[in-house]
């Protein structure tokens, strides 16, 4: 079997995400997606969180001076 080109591989990794957008979305049971959202502006303030929340994990995990040398 050939190994699938970068192309497949994006294409895939689309398709999975939207079965898995469409499945979280039947199962929300009462609860209301917040990211992502359809407000650009609220986006920017979900991804700066994540940012941020990722960085300090980093800082945890490996601390500030790995983090700097992985970036």
């Amino acid at each position: 079997m050939n190994k699938p080109t970068r192309e497949e591989r994006e294409a895939m990794k689309k398709q999975k995400l939207a079965e898995r957008f469409q499945y979280e979305s039947t199962r929300m049971g009462g609860y209301e997606l917040i990211f992502p959202s359809a407000d650009k502006e609220h986006n920017k303030v979900y991804e700066t969180m994540l940012k941020k929340s990722n960085d300090i994990f980093d800082d945890f995990s490996f601390g500030k001076n790995k983090r700097k040398t992985m970036e």
